[in-house]
């Protein structure tokens, strides 16, 4: 009996320790979870979607100083500030997934970007129109594919909505070209 006395003599104490327990720090946010690296192609298209709305952005205020025609002004301001907003939608997306996007144009845009910028006047609108439409129609293919494929629902957003903005400029782009008049020989 002496013996039940003495351990619950020394373990009453350490039950009434423990009873009072452990103090409670406060719970740490958990850090979000970093999604996945995008699939290859996934990556391919946002770089191309990047590297069209850089273009398209430089080249829309360069029509700002070289343009002849109001309509083709207000085309491109419209066009800057749609591919800012879609260049900005889409640095939120790669940001999830601990990528980032380049700032500048590539070396073939570049040089593009130069010799359009040496036109002034007619002769600009026309190479404006003609480099809107074209880069437009390669990016709205890229985005019908990219829609199809990807099994990322934010980037599939995107894609959905830059192949809008791609068939509505391409629209916009030839409306406003001149059209090539068809010339007839009439024999006499």
């Amino acid at each position: 009996m002496k013996r039940y006395y003495r351990v619950l003599s020394t373990t009453l104490p350490l039950l009434a320790l423990t009873a009072c327990g452990v103090p409670k720090y406060p719970h740490v946010p958990e850090l979000p979870a970093k999604a996945p690296p995008f699939q290859t192609a996934d990556a391919a298209f946002i770089q191309s979607v990047n590297e069209n709305d850089v273009m398209q952005i430089e080249l829309g205020e360069s029509a700002a100083d070289h343009s002849a025609s109001t309509k083709v002004k207000e085309l491109a301001a419209n066009l800057v500030k749609d591919h800012t907003d879609n260049r900005t939608k889409l640095s939120a997306i790669v940001a999830k997934h601990d990528m980032t996007l380049t700032e500048t144009p590539m070396k073939e845009d570049k040089e593009k970007l130069e010799d359009i910028g040496k036109l002034h006047g007619a002769r600009f609108d026309r190479a404006y129109l003609a480099e809107v439409e074209k880069s437009h129609k390669t990016i709205d293919t890229q985005s019908s594919n990219e829609v199809a494929s990807t099994k990322d629902g934010d980037l599939k957003t995107v894609a959905s909505a830059t192949q809008a903005l791609d068939q509505k400029y391409i629209a916009q782009a030839y409306s406003l070209l001149p059209q090539r008049a068809a010339r007839h020989y009439h024999r006499r």
